[in-house]
């Protein structure tokens, strides 16, 4: 959309992701947490005409915060959601939880190092795996407050891998087999989180694929409407 002649404002969590983009005449980028008075802010100084809502699978809090911000002052909404299909290999080995507490609880009654690919928002729980100062492999960006919150939170630096994804088969195999790991721990992400990708490497290894929760469903508001990648963008365009 930024070579279009349309102005467009993208609002991204952190500074990291502010990096993935290059602001051009048209582009502007927001960095930062936004609670829906500050979205509100941001619709109405930008006199914005639509809201693509692009955000993660997992991220119903955001979302929730864009709706709070539309009921105040409608435009139209769409909803961007990633194709989340479970392979018939992944549904046969792997092994499925509605939350991480469970997880943790079943990891509690095994033995082995656990490859941890779900980010660094939920450390806190990640710590009540035993022995998680050393069982536990982190992936996650590679960004100042993620190497402090993990730091602080008591992994030892040898287990953490900071990398951008998502990553290939062949990567993922090659730190499964580095690190040791016999378990993969994994949200569904689809093909733009490089879930295929990490199944198939669980697979190839032996590892036991961990899969944390399922998407909640996102509700629209009035008007608002579902569409993947490629009709969103064909919409915006049409408009």
């Amino acid at each position: 959309l930024s070579g279009r002649d349309v102005p467009v404002t993208v609002c991204v969590a952190t500074d990291y992701g502010a990096s993935m983009m290059e602001e051009t005449e048209n582009l502007h980028i927001i960095s930062g947490r936004q609670t829906p008075d500050t979205m509100l802010e941001i619709m109405e100084k930008t006199d914005a005409s639509v809201v693509a809502d692009a955000t993660h699978p997992y991220s119903q809090a955001v979302t929730e915060n864009i709706l709070a911000a539309l009921s105040r002052r409608p435009v139209p909404y769409i909803r961007v959601e990633r194709e989340l299909e479970i392979t018939e290999d992944s549904r046969q080995n792997g092994r499925f939880f509605d939350t991480i507490k469970e997880a943790v609880d079943y990891l509690n009654t095994t033995e082995g190092k656990v490859l941890i690919t779900t980010g660094s928002k939920e450390l806190e729980s990640y710590t009540e795996i035993r022995d998680y100062e050393t069982r536990c492999v982190l992936r996650a960006l590679p960004a100042e407050d993620v190497v402090r919150n993990c730091l602080e939170h008591g992994f030892s630096p040898e287990n953490l891998i900071l990398m951008q994804g998502p990553f290939s088969l062949e990567m993922n195999i090659a730190t499964i087999r580095q690190t040791d790991c016999r378990y993969l721990m994994t949200r569904n992400s689809g093909s733009a989180g490089g879930f295929p990708e990490k199944a198939a490497a669980a697979e190839e290894t032996g590892a036991e694929l961990i899969i944390i929760g399922k998407p909640k469903k996102r509700i629209l508001p009035p008007g608002g409407r579902r569409m993947n990648l490629g009709e969103a963008m064909e919409y915006l365009s049409t408009r």
